[in-house]
């Protein structure tokens, strides 16, 4: 909530107005927590357990196998970070927060192959 105190000049006189306006901006991005998203291409979810100290993200990722999390950063509204599998391949995924918290515009592709490209979609809410 933001209090703006204005001054009108009514009849001459200076008179003090005061209104109040409700933020209606983006929310407070959170990502500690358990989040699911789902790689529409390969029809899977993954279930990531995510650690944000401040712009730095850390954590796991859970899907037909587990994986470490590396390289995560979140950048204003971007979320960016890198899943190394016990397979040796490695994904990135990336995504904005909307001002919602929901994850928009979301992608994950193969690091050794940039072809392997797939959405990402999620209910999941990104913002306290």
């Amino acid at each position: 909530m933001t209090r703006l105190c204005l001054m009108a000049i009514a009849a001459g006189f200076l008179l003090p107005l005061s209104a109040t306006t409700h933020a209606q901006g983006a929310c407070q991005i959170n990502l500690n927590g358990i989040f699911t998203i789902y790689e529409t291409a390969k029809k899977a979810y993954v279930t990531l357990n995510l650690t944000q100290n401040g712009t730095t993200i850390t954590g796991t990722a859970t899907g037909v196998r587990n994986g470490q999390i590396s390289n995560g950063s979140l950048t204003g509204r971007h979320v960016t970070f890198t899943v190394t599998w016990p397979s040796g391949t490695a994904g990135l995924y990336s995504w904005k927060v909307n001002s919602a918290g929901a994850l928009a515009n979301g992608q994950t592709q193969d690091v050794g192959d940039p072809h392997s490209a797939s959405a990402l979609t999620s209910k999941s809410k990104f913002c306290q």
